[in-house]
């Protein structure tokens, strides 16, 4: 009898527990977590759906802090991280990372292909990778450590690097019971019109004329409230975004923002993004004080979408000489907010740029092709 491919999902947020409870529950799979709480966890997930109802459980072991426990005998790596993490993830795992061993992200926006060859030896040890533009799961944790409410997509899109065998799409379907659409480049993950975008310009549209003396009752829902000023200004982020894809010197094609919810108006946006049913429920990220709430503009839609997301677009902008006013006004609103100076005028040469996924861009023009197809 085969050994069964062993899969470790490193991570402790939502996303950790869906794959955790999804795939634990396939018995052709033995799963492993890497979390920096390990004590907080169970060794079964329980999967609700969104709905409430039971879907059943998932089983993992071990469950370690360290990576020599549980990466060195993964067949199949995972990342359920946020951006800003997944450079010392990655630098921590590469000594155990195994030979011919697929490691993944999702999603991978934030450049996971440029950390995944900057700190993995990946054509010494024919290591594949790939990363999708989306999660898989429309996800909650429920308990830490034992519940998770998820519902699985219908399909994502992946990208896939050159050491990858044809046949892991399939076992990737499996695991996590999606289709997968194949990218024909990274770069359609990198530049990808999700969080990097949706999240700041609703940010922008509540607190563009916040002021440190204004509080707030409670926080407001942060997709069921949506504006259409929030979509008016998507939908420019994305016709700047729209403007790149044709000069970048490998294949890239992002799906308009538009065309991606089926509407053609920001009304339509507006009243299309408030019904979403997986959005329902979602907050806006503020932190209480005695005097009321006030914005947290330390949250992941900053310090993650701008820094790890929204910069990156930027920087190929400038790469492919396409001005992008409704972008810069958004990353100097940001900026100003986060205390770190990215653009000095509309250009990315502010001293917080180093701090950000920017180093790691390989400057090749035109960008190589290398890795981009399966």
């Amino acid at each position: 009898m085969s050994k069964k491919p062993r899969v470790c999902i490193c991570g402790g947020g939502n996303l950790a527990h869906a794959l955790v409870g999804t795939i634990g529950a396939n018995s052709d799979f033995d799963v492993c977590v890497l979390t920096r709480q390990p004590e907080r966890w169970a060794n079964e997930i329980s999967v609700f759906g969104c709905n409430g109802a039971f879907k059943g459980k998932g089983h993992a072991s071990p469950i370690s802090n360290r990576p020599e426990d549980v990466v060195s005998t993964a067949d199949i790596i995972f990342l359920a991280l946020p951006s800003f993490s997944r450079a010392a993830v990655l630098s921590s795992i590469a000594p155990f990372v195994k030979p011919n061993s697929v490691i993944g992200c999702f999603p991978g926006i934030g450049g996971f292909d440029w950390l995944a060859e900057h700190f993995l030896p990946i054509d010494r040890m024919e290591i594949a990778y790939f990363s999708s533009q989306r999660v898989p799961f429309i996800c909650r944790t429920m308990t830490y450590g034992h519940s998770v409410m998820a519902d699985a997509k219908n399909s994502i899109n992946v990208a896939f690097s050159s050491h990858s065998k044809p046949s892991f799409i399939g076992e990737l379907q499996t695991m996590l019971g999606i289709g997968i659409n194949t990218l024909k480049s990274f770069m359609e993950v990198n530049l990808s019109n999700s969080n990097p975008l949706l999240h700041p310009a609703r940010m922008y549209s509540l607190f563009s004329n916040y002021s440190e003396k204004m509080f707030f009752k409670a926080p407001m829902p942060f997709y069921e409230d949506w504006d259409q000023y929030a979509s008016e200004i998507l939908i420019s982020m994305d016709m700047e975004l729209q403007s790149i894809c044709p000069r970048m010197g490998c294949k890239c094609h992002i799906t308009p923002i538009m065309k991606h919810y089926g509407v053609d108006s920001a009304l339509a946006l507006t009243d299309m993004i408030r019904r979403i049913p997986s959005f329902k429920g979602i907050m806006t990220p503020m932190i209480q004080a005695s005097a009321g709430y006030f914005p947290d503009f330390n949250s992941r839609y900053f310090t993650e979408d701008i820094a790890y997301g929204t910069l990156v677009i930027k920087f190929f902008a400038e790469q492919c000489d396409v001005p992008t006013p409704t972008i810069d006004r958004i990353i100097t609103w940001a900026q100003g907010r986060m205390e770190k100076e990215y653009l000095v005028g509309s250009q990315l040469a502010g001293r917080s740029c180093k701090e950000t996924i920017l180093q790691y861009i390989p400057c090749l023009n035109p960008w190589p092709e290398k890795r981009c197809e399966p």
